[in-house]
């Protein structure tokens, strides 16, 4: 098979991938937790729980804020700054 082969070959498989990809709804964001409002349970256990869960909650939401920092930082060490020049070849890996 020739490269342009290949290169077009690739290219219709993206295409048809991104025909039959998952449906609009798996790009929605996730749906949001309301934050408790103290004072507002009946029981004391409930209030407990309650408070805990959204302790937990900024935590976890602490956690991945500082994950994706450290993400971007790690993939942006990698980046550098190219300029291509018209007529000039290049590699495309696909």
């Amino acid at each position: 098979m020739t490269i342009l082969g290949l290169i077009l070959t690739q290219y219709q498989l993206a295409q048809l991938h991104q025909d039959f990809s998952l449906p609009s709804l798996a790009w929605q964001p996730p749906p949001t937790i309301a934050s408790y409002l103290p004072k507002t349970a009946r029981l004391q256990a409930v209030e407990d729980e309650l408070v805990e869960r959204d302790i937990a909650l900024q935590l976890l939401r602490d956690s991945l804020v500082k994950a994706q920092d450290r993400m971007k930082v790690k993939a942006d060490k990698r980046r550098n700054e190219r300029q291509f020049v018209e007529g000039g070849l290049l590699y495309l890996k696909l």
